[in-house]
């Protein structure tokens, strides 16, 4: 009997924003070496990310897209509300979670952007300390 082998995994952040990068994107890349995952996990991965979703749809005040897909929630707003709520909505997004979910399993990665594409800027919910 052969040991499982660990699976890896490739993260890529990109980040478009004109005025800090003179028209170009940046773009991170962090490769990463994984640890074997329980296929009996991913409904819960799956459950955490979809309550997730649901949460933040509900509590969002503007008209913006909610989509949750394998541990990543991807949050869709107009321009006006990323240049000048970010930071507001990353925290009602954040004290509701842990309100909301205390333990949480999984991290889950959070990507908030606008409709026309112009900005994209990813989040990590970390998992709660056991």
């Amino acid at each position: 009997m052969t040991a499982p082998r660990p699976f890896y995994k490739k993260i890529c952040y990109s980040v478009f924003d004109p005025a800090l990068t003179g028209g170009s994107p940046l773009i991170f890349n962090a490769g990463a070496k994984g640890s074997n995952m329980n296929p009996l996990e991913l409904p819960q991965i799956a459950d955490l990310g979809a309550s997730v979703a649901r949460l933040i749809r509900s509590e969002l005040a503007t008209n913006g897209t909610v989509q949750a897909a394998a541990g990543q929630i991807i949050v869709s707003i107009s321009r006006f509300e990323v240049e000048h709520r970010l930071g507001n909505l990353l925290q009602q997004i954040y004290r509701s979670v842990d309100q909301h979910f205390p333990v949480r399993r999984e991290h889950l990665s959070l990507i908030i952007r606008d409709i026309d594409g112009s900005y994209e800027n990813s989040f990590k919910i970390w998992k709660s300390a056991l």
